[in-house]
C-alpha cells in the first residue's frame, strides 16, 4: 500500500448506519427505468452482452459529465440493469448515466472483470464524446462487488496509466477493500465468494489478492474518494473497510 500526502485522499468513514447494501441494487420501492429510457451501446464485444453499456442521457446535443455505474452481486451475478433506479435521480442534475458489466465469475475469474471494465475505458476515452460523454468529467460509482472493481479501476488506472477519461473521483458504497479479510469473513459463513473470484486462497495465490485489493493499491494520485458501508452488511465485513476508510486525509 502506497502513502498518501495531505490532500491526496477525500474521506468519509465508514458509516455505521445498519442500512442493508442490497438497497443499492434493485430496490423495490425504486422500480427500474424502462428499457426505452436508455441506448444498449456495444463497447467491448469479447464480453459478449455484458461488454455493452447502458446509456441514459439528458436532453441537449453537448458532451455532459457522467457517471459510470457498476454493478455488485459478489462477482457472480447482476448485469447494467441493477443501477437503472439511479436514472430518475441524476437526470434533473443535467449529467449522463453510463452502467457497465463485466463477465462473471466462477467461469470468469479475476483479473477478467477488470479487464473488461479496463476495456469499458479505454472506449469512454476513446469514443464517449461521440455519445456526448464528457472524456474530462466522470465520476466512478459502485457498490459491494461494484464498489471493489470502481475503487480498483481508480487506483490502478492512474498509477499504471491506463487509458482512461479523466477520473474526477470515485463513490464505493460497502465496496469490498481488502479480498484477504474478505477471503477470511467468507470461511466464517461457509461462502466461496472470493475464492471463486481469485481462484484460490491468499496463500495459492498471493498475487492475484494483491493486485485485486484496493487496499494494496492506493496511491496519491488517485480522484478523490467517498466511502460508505453499514454495520448490517452481511456479504462484505465492515473491519476490512476501516483500514481504508482511515489512512491519513
Amino acid at each position: 500500500m502506497r502513502g498518501l500526502p495531505p490532500g491526496g485522499w477525500r474521506r468519509i468513514d465508514a458509516c455505521r448506519a445498519a442500512e442493508p447494501h442490497k438497497r443499492v441494487q434493485n430496490s423495490p420501492s425504486e422500480p427500474n427505468v424502462p428499457n426505452a429510457d436508455f441506448a444498449a451501446v456495444p463497447v467491448h464485444p469479447a464480453a459478449g452482452p455484458r461488454g455493452d453499456i447502458h446509456l441514459y442521457l439528458p436532453e441537449g446535443d453537448t458532451a455532459v459529465p457522467y457517471i459510470l455505474g457498476i454493478h455488485g452481486g459478489g462477482w457472480r451475478s447482476g448485469d447494467q440493469s441493477a443501477y437503472a433506479w439511479l436514472w430518475p435521480k441524476v437526470r434533473p442534475l443535467g449529467i449522463g448515466l453510463a452502467l457497465a458489466s463485466y463477465r462473471l465469475a466462477p467461469e470468469h475469474r479475476f483479473p477478467t472483470a477488470f479487464d473488461d471494465l479496463v476495456a469499458v475505458l479505454a472506449w469512454l476515452q476513446r469514443d464517449g464524446e461521440r455519445h456526448r460523454l464528457d472524456p474530462g468529467r466522470c465520476l466512478l460509482f459502485g457498490g459491494s462487488a461494484g464498489g471493489h472493481l470502481a475503487m480498483l479501476l481508480a487506483a490502478r488506472a492512474t498509477a499504471e496509466g491506463i487509458s482512461s477519461p479523466r477520473l474526477r473521483g470515485v463513490a464505493s458504497y460497502c465496496g469490498i477493500m481488502d479480498l484477504r479479510a474478505q477471503h477470511r469473513w467468507d470461511a466464517d459463513r461457509s461462502s466461496p465468494m472470493t475464492h471463486d473470484f481469485l481462484g484460490g486462497s491468499p496463500a495459492d495465490e498471493a498475487a492475484r489478492y494483491d493486485s485485486a485489493s484496493p487496499l494494496e493499491n492506493v496511491h496519491a494520485a488517485m480522484p478523490p474518494v467517498w466511502l460508505a458501508h453499514g454495520s448490517a452488511d452481511a456479504e462484505a465485513a465492515l473491519g476490512e473497510v476501516q483500514p481504508v476508510a482511515h489512512l491519513p486525509a
